[in-house]
């Protein structure tokens, strides 16, 4: 399973759980939303990784192509 089909999953059990619970207070709400935020957290910083590598690469690729 990728990331992004963990944290849907993850997602979706917060919502039902809240739905269920009828508060978002509810410690098990809190504890699946903390779990996704450390999951969105990863996302955010692959994402952030990925666009500086290809940044990087590109910049390299105008360097050598100016020589």
């Amino acid at each position: 399973m990728d990331l992004n089909e963990m944290i849907e999953k993850l997602r979706d059990r917060m919502i039902q759980t809240a739905m269920r619970q009828g508060n978002l207070c509810d410690k098990n709400v809190v504890e699946l939303s903390q779990q996704l935020d450390v999951l969105l957290l990863a996302q955010h910083r692959r994402r952030c990784y990925q666009r500086s590598r290809g940044k990087r690469a590109s910049a390299a690729r105008t360097v050598i192509s100016s020589q």
